[in-house]
């Protein structure tokens, strides 16, 4: 039986940020796959050595998209979004309960909270903690 794009794409980000498995990569990436986070190298290998270290990250399937979403990528700007009007999207949002933190002491919490996104280089920002007593706090004002 042949998978959906989406079955596809829910299968893939399942195995590499929930189960950890390394293995999704010899299943639907490319020999000549691009990275789009300029500190991580092209190629497959790369992201196969990267997924079972991703355990600060957590992925939940499912928080603002919906069955029938058209879904637009733009390769010149490098973007992807959902065909959603802004109206719908703070709909469904308003409604998506953020999961609790996976860590919530020690350096696992402290790098989950301080960590900048991996289009930014994933680089640790002491100042993301300023001012908030403990990392649940800073948490709580990053979303």
């Amino acid at each position: 039986m042949t998978k959906s794009n989406k079955e596809i794409v829910l299968e893939v980000l399942k195995r590499s940020f929930i189960d950890r498995d390394p293995t999704v990569v010899e299943q639907y990436f490319g020999a000549n796959y691009k990275q789009h986070n300029p500190v991580i190298p092209d190629g497959p290998s790369a992201i196969a050595e990267m997924i079972p270290t991703l355990t600060a990250l957590r992925y939940e399937p499912g928080m603002a998209v919906a069955e029938g979403d058209l879904i637009e990528f733009d390769i010149p700007k490098r973007t992807i979004s959902v065909a959603v009007t802004d109206a719908e999207l703070r709909r469904r949002l308003s409604t998506w309960q953020a999961p609790a933190p996976r860590y919530t002491s020690g350096v696992m919490a402290k790098y989950a909270f301080m960590v900048s996104s991996a289009s930014q280089g994933a680089v640790t920002t002491p100042s993301l903690l300023s001012g908030h007593s403990t990392p649940e706090a800073a948490h709580a004002r990053t979303l």
